[in-house]
């Protein structure tokens, strides 16, 4: 999906699946932080996904 990588993968599975960004971080045993940054790539990654469907 969106060229994701296996890290943003399961990060987008987690949101999908209604949890919190902390339940994540802890989930994950990452920081709130670094989870934040990788739906930020996750949501860059799908927005250009979008643009190259559009042309």
């Amino acid at each position: 999906m969106y060229g994701l990588t296996p890290r943003e993968a399961e990060i987008w599975f987690l949101y999908r699946s209604r949890c919190s960004y902390k339940e994540i971080a802890e989930r994950l045993y990452i920081s709130v932080n670094t989870v934040k940054k990788h739906m930020k790539n996750i949501h860059s990654k799908q927005q250009s996904s979008l643009n190259q469907d559009l042309e």
